[in-house]
């Protein structure tokens, strides 16, 4: 525990109070607002260990900014470290959407309760990339999925593919 002198758990406190909004509003550009929160308050975990060094610096605001995006950058990168250990999809997608379009390369080894939306954060917000997890983690056909989209069966198919071949690539990007 990092043992501070009055003046310079003021001088934090006033900083934090000033620019935490401002942080956070960067932050959630690329994180999600949880991911935003840790990464402006590691800054200020930050700033507790170099108390004297950003006290002295002439560009307060510049010396949190640098921190803060070094702080989103280890969060993105940790979070890709994650997903390159959990890409899969479960047995019945092997089953249902068939073993020629190559899901035998995704082995059902999730942990239970794990939010996919966390791990693969670069891709949840794209359409095909919830209509696979609609497939894969809460079981609707191909059928089901297509009428509630407003589709055709092939397209719903074209979309799986998709959102598969977007996954993989990603997979493979972060392991190279």
């Amino acid at each position: 525990m990092i043992k501070l002198e009055p003046h310079e758990q003021k001088f934090i406190d006033e900083l934090y109070n000033r620019y935490y909004d401002e942080l956070f509003r960067y932050a959630i550009r690329f994180l999600d607002e949880a991911g935003a929160e840790e990464a402006v308050q590691n800054v200020f975990m930050d700033v507790c260990g170099k108390v004297d060094e950003v006290m002295a610096s002439h560009n307060q605001v510049g010396w949190l900014v640098k921190a803060l995006r070094f702080s989103v950058g280890k969060i993105k990168r940790s979070r890709q470290r994650q997903a390159e250990h959990l890409v899969y999809l479960p047995p019945k997608a092997d089953a249902d959407f068939g073993l020629n379009r190559g899901m035998e390369d995704f082995p059902d080894t999730r942990p239970v309760n794990e939010n996919l939306d966390v791990l693969y954060a670069d891709l949840a917000v794209q359409k095909e990339f919830q209509l696979l997890k609609s497939f894969a983690v809460e079981g609707k056909s191909i059928k089901n999925l297509a009428e509630e989209e407003k589709i055709t069966v092939g397209a719903c198919k074209t979309r799986l593919h998709r959102a598969r071949e977007n996954l993989r690539g990603l997979w493979k990007k972060q392991n190279e």
